[in-house]
């Protein structure tokens, strides 16, 4: 089903580890990439897919959520000649197969590929509709780790 019919707008913007590892063609659209390069002519050169290639746990992580949402502030603000791209314009992250102008982004949900909502798309907007950070906060480690002696 189409979100934009629900008044909402979803867009996907992913960051792969292994970039170039991701068969999906639909998938691959919605991936980071470095910002154009001028290649021969007027053209831009192929993109280059953007990682960060991180190990789990390291700082690299938040460095890669930061990446994703400086990229997600820049939906419906591309230039022209970076819109006038399909390869580089920020409307590529969004469902519909049309290249609509994607509106501003005004929430961003982080998913890994571990953690999927397993709810209908009803339930899911309803949740992220309602108004508060799901952020938990610790100042002590909660793993099994920390639990060792």
């Amino acid at each position: 089903e189409d979100a934009t019919s629900k008044g909402c707008t979803v867009s996907l913007i992913g960051h792969a580890k292994y970039p170039k590892n991701i068969q999906s063609k639909w998938f691959r659209k919605h991936l980071l990439v470095k910002p154009p390069r001028m290649g021969r002519g007027n053209q831009f050169d192929t993109p280059l897919f953007h990682t960060r290639s991180p190990e789990w746990g390291s700082i690299d992580i938040t460095r890669a959520m930061l990446d994703l949402c400086f990229e997600a502030t820049k939906i419906s603000h591309d230039s022209d000649d970076v819109k006038a791209d399909p390869r580089f314009t920020t409307n590529r992250y969004g469902f519909s197969q049309q290249h609509l102008d994607l509106p501003p982004v005004d929430k961003v949900i982080f998913i890994s590929e571990t953690c999927l909502p397993v709810v209908s798309f009803d339930l899911f907007l309803h949740k992220a509709a309602t108004p508060h950070s799901w952020i938990n906060y610790r100042d002590t480690p909660n793993n099994g780790y920390s639990r060792q002696l």
